[in-house]
C-alpha cells in the first residue's frame, strides 16, 4: 500500500495541495495584484484620527501594514501550532514505544511462565509414569511368583496322582511282582 494518498488515487503528488491552501494563495495573489494596480491611491495621504491625535498618513499603507501584521501573526501562530503538534506526536510515539516494550515484556513473561508450567507438568507426568511402571513391574513379579507357586503345587498334585495310580496299577500289571 502506498503511503501517499494522491498516488493511491492516481493523481500527481504535486496536485495534492489542499483546497484551503489554494484559496489562501489565490487571496494573497489577488491582494498583491490589487496593491500593485492601486499603488498611487495607497500612497495618497489622508487625515487619520487615532482618538487622541490626528495625523496625515497614507491610508492604504496603514491598511497594508495592518494586513501584513495580521498575516505575520497568523504565520507565527501556525508555526507554533505545528511545533506543538510535532512535540505531541513525538510524545505519543515515545509512549507508544514504551507501551509496545511493556506488551512485549509481558508476552515474553507469559511465554516463560507457560514454558515453566509445561516443564513442571512434564516432570509430574514422568514421575507418575515411573511410579506406574514400578507398580506394574511389582504386580507382574507378584503374579509370576503366585503362578510359579501354583504350577509347583499342580506339579506336586499331578506327581502325587501319578504315584497313586502307579501304586494301584503295579499289582494289576502282569510281569511285575510285588516287592516284599
Amino acid at each position: 500500500m502506498t503511503a501517499n494518498p494522491a498516488a493511491r488515487k492516481g493523481r500527481s503528488p504535486m496536485l495534492n495541495i489542499r483546497i484551503p491552501t489554494l484559496v489562501m494563495f489565490a487571496i494573497l495573489a489577488l491582494t498583491s495584484l490589487f496593491v500593485v494596480l492601486n499603488w498611487q491611491a495607497i500612497l495618497a495621504p489622508t487625515e487619520l484620527s487615532f482618538g487622541i491625535a490626528t495625523m496625515k498618513l497614507p491610508l492604504g499603507m496603514v491598511m497594508l501594514s495592518l494586513l501584513t501584521l495580521i498575516v505575520a501573526m497568523f504565520l507565527i501562530y501556525i508555526v507554533y501550532l505545528q511545533g506543538q503538534a510535532l512535540i505531541e506526536a513525538r510524545r505519543f510515539a515515545r509512549d507508544l514505544r514504551a507501551n509496545q516494550e511493556r506488551a512485549d515484556n509481558a508476552e515474553a513473561s507469559r511465554f516463560t511462565e507457560v514454558h515453566k508450567l509445561i516443564r513442571e507438568e512434564m516432570a509430574k507426568l514422568a514421575s507418575q509414569e515411573a511410579e506406574h511402571h514400578a507398580a506394574s513391574i511389582a504386580a507382574l513379579e507378584l503374579g509370576r511368583r503366585e503362578l510359579d507357586a501354583r504350577i509347583g503345587d499342580t506339579v506336586n498334585t499331578v506327581a502325587a496322582y501319578v504315584g497313586e495310580l502307579e501304586d494301584r496299577i503295579e499289582p494289576i500289571l502282569p510281569g511285575k511282582q510285588a516287592n516284599p
